[in-house]
């Protein structure tokens, strides 16, 4: 059995002491507790509000939940209550109790309205700066906590512009936030830059306390002055350093439109990376542009790549620059594009059209072909480095090369091309400029240039270049300070030709005002020049500037002076002179050109008073009071005017001219054409036009020439298409020779003509024919001449033998009808009429051989001779109807014609034995007739002559002696003429003087066209008295019995 403890009935007792006691603290504890609990939320409000009247902040809310682990606020505002600076609809806050404070574990709001200001560079929150802790030195670092934000948004008010942030997420702070964010400003404007309707959208996350953004970003406008960029778009992402003091990401661009002053680009893309720090960020970039255009260029790609580097703000002095103390920039890489049209390549159009037909169109041809092809598509590589610090910069290619048509034009060495601004001399150049490829000359230039704005010395070498048959070479140029000399050669095509040897010396400078170039006059000459078959002897000859240099102010004006050539055209020889040869911008001008071809004995000139050329159409222009002769021809050209033009390997001339007979006195009248087309190529002259009368502008012949020059031989065909005379053009207009003549001439010419020339002489032929419906000549109206004119010598009007001319009618007041001429034209304007004979009467009119000289005013003789006229007949022609008469006469009529017009000399006509009758029907009162008279009227009534002659003396158009004289027997019945015994004695001696010859001798004098209309006269007096009285007059009615009647008893 166990031992009894005196000691453990003490112990017991003190236990349940202890106990009792431990209940007891705890029941009041307890009850203390309880009282707390149930007191929390007063408890809890009023710390709130002391903590918050303790720093200064005014706020509202709602205690909903205090508990030991969330605690709930509801209606939270802090700030004004007009204008709070944070609302939240509710906050909860997860506590984790310890030994001592408790932690927070999470922190949970909805509906979170902050609003906030950034003031230089720091974020202000209102009256919640109040109750965040204050700042220490200890770096920025995301808080360990874990929160959840639902509709969590930020109002945030920046220089640039409000800027609207939400925020949804839950997570650590620190370590492992998920969340997602979207944010708006509708304009940012901040150093002269506006953003418009910016919009971003993204996830936000937290690893390792560092930030994560990332999402897709937008804005409709970009625009920084000159700078405009179109829907912008971005997808990004960058990353935050824990203490927020750096990021690094990257970010995809691309927009719908780009403009840059006048650079414009349809559309943008490129990736940027980037990496830093407030102080300094750097990194790479890519941009592409699409369909870039400029006014120097367009390419559908250009590419934009380097590395870049941003700091920020410190004092330093950029490319001697002013100070600045703002941010700068620099960017390394380069700039490629393809396909690149540069727009000034159409303008190299113009430039061999400038120089055609001189030695440097094959060479303007090739760099145009070749520019004009690397124009329209090339590829540009550049590698440049750009920095800028506030309004100073500064961008240096150090190399660039441009390819495209097989050509290559590179630009490297030295310190390359500086472009500095805002600073005066804004350019320093320092390298080597290289042109290389087919169809381009080789050119190596060497540039240095001390500063911006300084003097550029170099020196600049091509290599002779030949393209085609052309061979241009410049010596090398040495320039500095400006100032250059060197010596141009060439050698080629010219204006259809060729030209050997060509040099032009050039000195001068190039400055601030441009290129001067030969300020002095210079030597220039060639070794041989050929041109369409004229070939020059080597010549130097003075070119002169006009004004203060050759080249000045970007105008070219120089002059020669009395420039003399001489050479061969041929085989003839030439020589060309004029007073001044002065060129320009306008083109050039020749005053007073002359030209002299061939031998002395048959020499062709050419005097030009002004020949100029017209800018921008080759070699070629205008021409104006020109004169000249070809060889020994007989035609001088005068006031000759138009264009001329050196084109496809000749010389084209067109214009009009006056073309005159070169002999004295003149063959025919001056003549004008104004559609003459001449061509010179190789040594064929050909010529086209067409003459015109100039007063009626009637169209007289079209003209073919053909002339070589080397030989000198040539020919024309003239041809004349029914050339018709009227009212309007008669045959004086054109040659004096037929003054006097002929006139009033109504009717046509046509046919063909030739005129050849050699070193011999000239010759012409022609066919023509005449057909002349009327015409005027002295001795009277002629209608129906016809015929065909052989000329042997066209231009000394001469005529092969036997020309054949038929008459239809002459009318030198009696009609003569059906002649036919025979004759031919002799030199020096005579016509030998070898026979001319009508049908006349029943015989025939025949004009005797004869010879009329028509180069003087001299008097031409024409005997005519009538064979076989029968007296009936001609009664009959005449239609007298009281007048019967036969027989058959002979005779000749002299006539001589002069100014004073035509008259018949001495004409005759004789009757043929064995006579014939007269006979008068016609009604004459023999009251007044006398015994005689009477008897011897009876006697005409009916007489047989055995005899008869006619003198004819007098003018065809004045008046007409005709002595009538002819002897016969009356065959009718003398009457006596009075009554009574004198009657019967009368009637016996009538019965015996019928028995008895008659002779009469009668003597008319009238005009010689109305002695026909006389002698009618007397068979009818009606006549003359109508003549005389006009149409009006009216014959009276014959009365019962007639005026002149026997006596009745």
């Amino acid at each position: 059995m166990a031992e009894a403890n005196p000691d453990e009935p003490v112990t017991a007792v003190r236990r349940r002491r202890g106990r009792t006691l431990l209940i007891v603290v705890l029941a009041v504890v307890a009850l203390a507790l309880l009282a707390l609990w149930l007191e929390r939320k007063p408890i809890a409000t009023d710390l709130i509000d002391r903590e918050l009247a303790r720093r200064g902040v005014p706020a509202r809310y709602e205690v909903k939940r205090i508990g030991f682990r969330t605690q709930r606020l509801e209606g939270v505002s802090i700030g004004d209550p007009q204008s709070p600076d944070l609302t939240a609809d509710w906050v909860e806050v997860d506590l984790t109790p310890t030994f001592g404070t408790p932690q927070v574990r999470e922190i949970r709001a909805g509906g979170v309205r902050l609003r906030g200001r950034l003031v230089n560079g720091r974020l202000r929150l209102g009256a919640v700066d109040k109750l965040l802790p204050a700042p220490t030195a200890a770096p920025f670092r995301l808080p360990d906590l874990a929160v959840a934000l639902s509709d969590a948004r930020l109002a945030l008010d920046t220089p640039a512009g409000r800027v609207d942030l939400r925020v949804d997420g839950r997570g650590n702070l620190a370590n492992a936030f998920v969340g997602h964010y979207t944010a708006a400003a509708p304009v940012l404007a901040l150093g002269g830059c506006t953003l418009t309707a910016l919009s971003l959208e993204g996830s936000v996350t937290t690893r390792a306390a560092q930030p994560n953004f990332s999402g897709p970003a937008k804005a409709q406008r970009l625009a920084c002055g000159n700078v405009q960029v179109a829907a912008i778009s971005s997808n990004f992402d960058a990353t935050l350093q824990p203490g927020l003091d750096g990021w690094r990401g990257q970010a995809k661009l691309a927009s719908e439109g780009v403009k840059v002053a006048d650079w414009s680009a349809d559309g943008a893309r490129g990736q940027v990376d980037f990496a830093g720090d407030p102080t300094r960020t750097s990194g790479s970039l890519r941009l592409v542009g699409l369909g870039v255009a400029g006014p120097p260029a367009r390419t559908p790609h250009a590419e934009l790549g380097g590395s870049y580097v941003i700091e920020a703000a410190r004092p330093e002095r950029l490319d001697q620059g002013p100070a600045t103390t703002a941010t700068s920039i620099r960017f390394d890489g380069g700039l490629t594009a393809q396909n690149v049209a540069l727009a000034s390549a159409p303008r190299l159009g113009g430039l061999a059209d400038s120089v055609a037909g001189t030695p440097l169109e094959p060479l303007a041809r090739a760099l145009t072909r070749v520019a004009t092809a690397a124009g329209r598509s090339s590829d540009m590589h550049a590698s440049l480095t750009l920095a800028t610090r506030g309004g100073a910069g500064s961008v240096r290619i150090a190399s660039a090369e441009l390819t495209g048509a097989g050509a290559q034009l590179r630009f490297s060495g030295g310190e390359g091309v500086r472009l500095i601004w805002p600073a005066a001399g804004t350019v320093q150049v320092d390298g080597q400029i290289a042109m290389t490829g087919e169809g381009v000359p080789r050119i190596l230039a060497e540039l240095h240039q001390s500063a911006p704005g300084a003097p550029i010395s170099g020196l600049v070498q091509m290599a002779p270049f030949e393209a085609a048959d052309a061979r241009v070479a410049i010596a090398p140029v040495r320039f500095d300070n400006g100032r250059f000399s060197t010596v141009l050669t060439a050698s080629g095509p010219l204006a259809g030709g060729r030209i050997e040897g060509a040099t032009l010396p050039l000195e001068g400078r190039l400055g601030p005002a441009g290129l001067v170039l030969n300020p002095r006059c210079v030597p220039v000459g060639f070794e041989s020049l050929a041109v369409s078959g004229l070939k020059l002897e080597p010549a130097q000859l003075r070119l002169c500037p006009v004004g203060p240099a050759l080249v000045a102010n970007g105008r070219v004006t120089g002059a020669v002076e009395a420039p003399r050539l001489r050479g061969t055209l041929g085989s003839s020889p030439i020589t060309l002179a004029a007073d001044r040869v002065r060129f320009g911008g306008a083109g050039f001008n020749v005053a007073n050109l002359a030209a002299r071809l061939g031998s002395a004995e048959r020499v062709s000139r050419l005097e030009v008073t002004e020949l100029s050329s017209t800018p921008g159409q080759g070699i070629g222009g205008r021409f104006a009071g020109a004169t000249g002769q070809i060889g020994n021809v007989p035609l001088i050209v005068s006031d000759a005017a138009g264009r001329w033009r050196f084109a496809d390997g000749g010389l084209a001339v067109s214009g009009g001219l006056t073309l005159s007979d070169a002999l004295k006195p003149a063959r025919f009248n001056p003549l004008v054409s104004h559609d003459v087309a001449l061509r010179i190529r190789g040594q064929a002259l050909t010529a086209t036009g067409t003459l015109i009368e100039p007063q009626s502008g009637a169209r007289v012949a079209a003209v073919d020439l053909r002339h070589d020059l080397g030989s000198g031989i040539g020919s024309a065909d003239i041809g004349v298409d029914r050339l018709t005379f009227g009212p309007g053009l008669q045959p004086e207009k054109l040659t004096r020779l037929t003054l006097g003549v002929i006139a009033d001439v109504n009717g046509t010419l046509s046919g063909k003509g030739q005129i050849d020339w050699n070193a011999k002489g000239v010759t012409s032929t022609g066919l023509f024919h005449v057909a002349a419906d009327t015409l005027a000549a002295p001795f009277g109206p002629v209608t129906g001449v016809k015929g065909d004119i052989r000329f042997t010598d066209l231009l000394g009007l001469v005529t092969a033998p036997d020309q054949v001319m038929t008459v239809a009618t002459v009318n030198p007041g009696i009609l003569v009808e059906d002649g036919v001429v025979h004759y031919r034209v002799l030199p020096d304007f005579k016509v030998a009429v070898a026979s001319a004979r009508w049908p006349f009467a029943g015989g025939t009119l025949t004009l005797r051989p004869t010879v009329l000289d028509f180069s003087e005013e001299a008097a031409r003789h024409l005997t005519f001779d009538i064979a076989g006229l029968d007296a009936a007949k001609f009664i009959n022609k005449l239609e007298f109807d009281n007048l019967n008469a036969t027989g058959i006469f002979d005779g000749t009529l002299p006539m001589i014609f002069d100014r004073d017009g035509g008259r018949i000399v001495a004409g005759s006509l004789t009757s043929r034995e064995p006579g014939g009758t007269l006979a008068y029907n016609g009604q004459v009162s023999n009251a007044d007739l006398g015994i005689w008279g009477g008897i011897a009227f009876d006697a005409l009534k009916s007489i047989a002559y055995k005899s008869m002659s006619i003198q004819l003396n007098g003018k065809l158009d004045g008046e007409m002696v005709s002595e009538i004289r002819f002897n016969g027997v009356s065959r009718g019945t003398i009457k006596p003429v009075a009554t009574g015994l004198i009657a019967r004695v009368g009637g016996q001696l009538a019965k015996q003087l019928q028995q008895l010859p008659f002779i009469f001798n009668i003597r008319i004098r009238a005009p010689f066209r109305g002695l026909i209309a006389s002698a009618r006269s007397f068979s009818d007096p009606s006549l003359l008295i109508q003549d005389q009285l006009g149409p009006g007059f009216q014959a009276e009615k014959p009365p019962v019995q007639p005026s002149a009647s026997e006596n009745k008893r």
